[in-house]
Order: C-alpha cells, then structure tokens, then sequence
C-alpha cells in the first residue's frame, strides 16, 4: 500500500467480546482472529493478546494510509472483518464484503459494538 504521500500509524486496541462465556469458546474465536489479521496484507507488525478471565483481547498493528481518517476506517474495518469471520455465526460472506463498504466512523464503531463492549482505541503516527 506505501503511495508517496502515505504515513504509517500504529493502532493500539484493546475489548470484551460479549458473549462468549467458556473458555474453550473464547480461546477458539480468538486464535481464528488471530489467525485473520495475520493473513491481512494492509497491516503489519502485529501484536497480540489475550485474557481468557475478562474475555478480552487486546492487539496492536502498524498500517500504511494518506490520512488519520482512512487509517482509522481501515483499521476498524479488518478488526471488525477479522471478528466477523472468527464467530461461530459468520458463514455469510456477503456480510464481510458489507463491512468492507462502510465508509463512516459511527456506521463501523455500531456494528463492532454488536460484537465487543468496553474497547480503548489509540491510533498514532510511527
């Protein structure tokens, strides 16, 4: 992605995923979005945890964009991409490609809220 006018910025992220009360669940949906950021091509540098009590996940990547505002749609695109695909309930692949659209702030942060609860974003120039 590195146009001559592109910066890198580092995303630093951290959420509950509601819903998921077992461990075993937790610790599957969690490899699987492990495992979709790790095959996404727009970020690099990336960063995981996890703590299975709290059912949270907290991740960090750096990602290549000509502004703050693209850099932090596209960000909250793939984690939301990634979530999506990681649940058991996401056979529809029209949804991701939906996700893949949406262009606004408050579009994207209703949709990631239906998924996780109490997130904490920082987005930063590297």
């Amino acid at each position: 992605m590195s146009h001559d006018n592109s910066k890198e910025y580092r995303l630093q992220t951290s959420f509950a995923i509601k819903n998921v009360r077992d461990k075993s669940v937790f610790y599957r949906m969690y490899n699987a979005f492990r495992r979709f950021l790790s095959e996404d091509k727009r970020i690099k540098h990336i960063c995981t945890r996890d703590n299975v009590n709290d059912r949270r996940i907290t991740i960090s990547f750096d990602i290549d964009s000509d502004s703050f505002k693209n850099a932090n749609l596209t960000s909250g695109r793939i984690i939301l991409e990634a979530l999506k695909k990681a649940t058991v309930n996401t056979g529809d692949l029209s949804e991701i490609e939906r996700i893949k659209r949406i262009d606004n702030a408050s579009e994207l942060d209703a949709e990631t809220g239906k998924i996780v609860s109490d997130q904490s974003t920082a987005l930063s120039l590297v």
